[in-house]
């Protein structure tokens, strides 16, 4: 039998829920210019082209991701 393990990281997103995320599936993370909601401090560009919006910082958002 074959076993497979991801290491998900939680994130906070805008209503305050945990966001899963897995670390090999974000290319990106950008903070926002204008545009957005108050709240997102961290935008993270994934694999497939979608994004999720975090209130971490960016800072803290590479950390938890570990770069």
């Amino acid at each position: 039998m074959i076993r497979l393990a991801i290491a998900l990281v939680l994130l906070t997103g805008l209503d305050g829920q945990e966001i899963a995320v897995n670390p090999d599936k974000v290319v990106s993370l950008r903070t926002p210019r204008g545009g957005v909601h108050r709240d997102v401090h961290c935008i993270l560009h994934t694999l497939d082209g979608k994004f999720i919006s975090v209130t971490e910082t960016c800072k803290t958002a590479a950390r938890k991701l570990g770069r």
